[in-house]
């Protein structure tokens, strides 16, 4: 193998480190000196094949990944050829694989945390299928989780012309337990859309359950020793297990939107990844709320709820009023009045997910495209303010003056006017993938609408972060747009700078020449 670490090849990339080792490749993480940044390269082994065909194989089959844009598939730049060695040049990302959060998580991940990342999933596979291309090889070890819980899906597999990639083949240690049976048919056929989508069915499965539905442990009648052949014959005659076996908690209809996704017959499964999540997000939430203590989804929990927006409003004329009477109370007139004031609850939705705060474990890691999982806790602000004076006056002659009361200087009320400080604001530009786009949204959080995107090294005005720190908040970045949000990775920042900057509400985005707040 090569001995790449802290050379310069093509006097372009000056490698690093090694950060992943497979059967039949080796990445790299490197600083591209002519875009200054870091990629991952991957080295490709070619095999048996003629090194010339085969490096004309990857740069055919890697073309179509190259237009590829979208937040939740990681970026490919280019294919690249080095001593006969074949190697592909990457978006480098930092995260946790998705595999090694489900094993931290044997009894199943907390149910908004799943839910989050399984609608990043099928956000990415929707928009690959709708470019006429599939994964291939979905499962938790190919997707990539950044601290601020935004989900990537990696290596997308090389086929072409209905051709796998001559000199590999699929690594069936780790994908025998997500191929849908039509695949087990032919090994050598590349699946298509449907096949991607009973993969995703076998990993949400193992997310909100914390295992594999089929693992091959299964005594078979013909004695088949074999852990691999065993997986086969489950995939192919096994139904799906109830997921109220491995977590009781789960409803029942869990069961139902699973086992669609997981159709042994192809045209029965969902046709489309979002549509299986959005039922599955259906179900789900129903046992949110129900099972919050148990799954410890409390406001010390690492995921946050962004409350809904708050209206700014003026001080109702009732508290005037309110401290005027007082004033008559104490000078002796006879006035009985209560005011009470309340302030309603927030009403948190808990069927709305926001960004995961930084995880516990932290792996390098590469991703072909750009990258929001959360827990929910229901939070309400309630108060009650009750003001009563009361002053029962003396009987007196009919011919008694009329006094008018003198308030004690001792009590008149002052108003103390409400600093507001001066909006600290940041010049920065967007961090993403040159070429690519990222979403401004409504509000801090993926649960919030998309109000248009911006290109990668856009030039922005920060002027505010969420009180969770994962999303900021930008100042005009459109004409038209008088704020908008974007989570906070994908904008240059330093420590010293996000430190610096204010929490300011989580209002929707506000057009220019509409009211709000600032």
């Amino acid at each position: 193998m090569l001995d790449l670490i802290d050379k310069r090849i093509l006097k372009r990339y000056h490698v690093r480190e090694e950060i992943a080792k497979g059967a039949s490749s080796i990445i790299y993480r490197a600083t591209d000196r002519e875009q200054h940044r870091d990629v991952a390269l991957k080295f490709l082994d070619a095999g048996y094949s003629d090194p010339d065909e085969f490096h004309q194989f990857v740069v055919q089959a890697t073309r179509p990944f190259l237009d590829l844009n979208h937040e939740n598939i990681a970026a490919y730049y280019g294919v690249e050829r080095y001593l006969d060695r074949t190697f592909i040049v990457m978006q480098y990302v930092e995260g946790a694989s998705l595999r090694s959060l489900v094993e931290e998580h044997p009894g199943g991940m907390p149910l908004p945390q799943a839910i989050h990342l399984i609608e990043q999933i099928a956000s990415g596979l929707r928009y690959l299928h709708g470019q006429g291309l599939a994964h291939q090889d979905v499962r938790p070890a190919n997707v990539l989780v950044t601290p601020t819980g935004h989900a990537y899906l990696i290596d997308l597999q090389l086929v072409t012309a209905a051709r796998p990639t001559p000199g590999r083949r699929l690594d069936m240690a780790g994908a025998a337990a997500y191929l849908a049976p039509e695949r087990w048919e032919n090994l050598t056929l590349p699946g298509d859309y449907r096949a991607d989508i009973y993969a995703f069915g076998i990993s949400a499965f193992e997310m909100l359950c914390g295992q594999r539905p089929y693992r091959g442990e299964k005594d078979d009648a013909s004695g088949e020793k074999s852990m691999t052949r065993r997986m086969q014959l489950e995939h192919f005659n096994e139904p799906l297990p109830s997921v109220r076996t491995f977590r009781s908690t789960l409803p029942l209809e869990v069961d139902t939107v699973l086992a669609k996704a997981t159709d042994k017959k192809p045209e029965k499964r969902y046709q489309d990844a979002t549509q299986f999540v959005y039922d599955l997000k259906n179900v789900v939430n129903t046992a949110i709320a129900e099972v919050a203590d148990e799954e410890n989804l409390s406001l010390e929990s690492s995921y946050t709820p962004v409350p809904p927006p708050k209206p700014k409003r003026r001080a109702p004329r009732r508290y005037w009023i309110g401290a005027v009477l007082i004033l008559l109370a104490i000078a002796g007139i006879g006035i009985s009045i209560m005011i009470g004031m309340r302030e309603p609850a927030l009403d948190v939705d808990t069927t709305r997910l926001v960004e995961v705060t930084a995880l516990d474990e932290t792996v390098q890691a590469v991703v072909p495209t750009e990258i929001d999982a959360s827990a929910t806790s229901t939070s309400a602000a309630s108060a009650t303010a009750e003001t009563s004076a009361t002053s029962t006056p003396t009987e007196a002659p009919s011919n008694t003056p009329t006094l008018t009361a003198t308030p004690a200087e001792s009590v008149t009320p002052s108003i103390v006017p409400t600093i507001t400080p001066t909006p600290v604001i940041i010049n920065s530009t967007i961090s993403a993938a040159s070429g690519t786009f990222v979403n401004l949204r409504t509000g801090p959080g993926e649960q919030y609408g998309r109000v248009d995107v911006l290109p990668a090294d856009s030039a922005v005005e920060v002027d505010g972060k969420s009180a969770d720190g994962l999303w900021v908040r930008l100042r005009e970045p459109l004409p038209g747009i008088q704020f908008a949000w974007i989570a906070s990775d994908l904008v240059r920042l330093s420590d010293e700078q996000r430190a610096r900057l204010q929490e300011v509400t989580s209002n929707p985005n506000i057009r220019l020449g509409t009211s709000g707040d600032s």
